[in-house]
């Protein structure tokens, strides 16, 4: 008995691993959570960055300690600003409008 694979296979699996890859954390590896772009163009959930200490979590909190003005890509270590406001949720990954 043989198995039939076809082009259209390769074709589907190819894109479910890049509309995974699109739609998941690189930290976590789980769909994103308040997903936040930098502007090098990777994203990741704004948690994630939190944990792997690429921003802040709170640091108006931390007495004494200086708010880091710049942030290191976990995945090409371009080195962004950090905004006054912060990063804002990237809604096209989201996959909502601010409509």
């Amino acid at each position: 008995m043989s198995t039939h694979h076809s082009d259209d296979d390769d074709l589907d699996t190819g894109l479910m691993h890049i509309l995974k890859r699109a739609t998941e954390c690189p930290i976590c590896l789980a769909p994103f959570r308040s997903p936040k772009t930098l502007p090098c163009g990777h994203t990741y959930c704004s948690v994630c960055l939190e944990c792997q200490h690429v921003l802040p979590s709170n640091p108006t909190k931390r007495k004494g300690a200086a708010k880091p003005k710049n942030v290191k890509c976990a995945l090409c270590s371009v080195i962004s600003p950090i905004p006054p406001k912060g990063f804002v949720v990237s809604f096209v990954v989201k996959g909502e409008s601010n409509a």
